[in-house]
């Protein structure tokens, strides 16, 4: 029977059916393997998890392109120096109030072309993805737990995945009101009678 499927193989100019044929990767799929091995967007949850790890800031922060989900706290004018451009530094922080007790600030750099996409965003309220650059990643002592500060530069502001964008809401249900005004409410029954007394003997 195998050399039966071996001779229809070879007749037909195919490989050998019974050996699996070597495995063809385009460039795209590699990119795609590539792409799916980088780390996705880090928390500031993330951040204080990894943050007394000095192998996890060497591995997945220091001088990499970093993606960071965040809550914006800020969007400053930074004026720099006269070696670097006028920009705007774009904050989110988050307080140690777990038992890791660590405190993230992080700052993100961006260039001045960067403002009307920043201008959009609302201090404490807007939730943005950013990408950049990581150019600082410090772990500082404080009195109570520890403060780690990240800087990103050349920063812009990328979709953020499905699995950390919220829910939406559908539209609010009618209020139902808990007054009711006394002319249009229904007239009230009247109480029923009390049970009779037992006839005493």
């Amino acid at each position: 029977m195998n050399a039966a499927l071996l001779l229809l193989a070879l007749t037909l100019g195919q490989a050998d059916p019974l050996r699996p044929a070597p495995a063809t990767t385009s460039a795209a799929s590699k990119a795609d393997a590539e792409k799916s091995e980088e780390p996705g967007p880090f928390t500031l949850s993330d951040l204080a998890a990894g943050a007394k790890n000095d192998a996890f800031v060497d591995e997945y922060l220091k001088d990499k392109k970093l993606t960071l989900f965040g809550t914006v706290q800020s969007i400053e004018r930074f004026a720099g120096d006269e070696s670097v451009p006028p920009r705007y530094r774009l904050v989110m922080n988050r307080l140690g109030r777990d038992e890791r007790n660590v405190d993230v600030e992080v700052y993100c750099y961006f260039a001045v072309g960067s403002r009307k996409d920043l201008s959009t965003l609302e201090p404490e309220v807007s939730k943005v993805t950013v990408e950049g650059k990581c150019t600082k990643a410090a772990l500082q002592g404080a009195a109570k737990g520890f403060s780690f500060l990240l800087a990103l530069e050349d920063c812009k502001i990328v979709p953020t995945p499905a699995f950390l964008q919220e829910p939406v809401r559908g539209p609010a249900p009618a209020i139902i009101p808990n007054v009711v005004d006394p002319a249009a409410a229904p007239p009230r029954l009247p109480a029923p009678p009390p049970p009779p007394l037992p006839m005493q003997p």
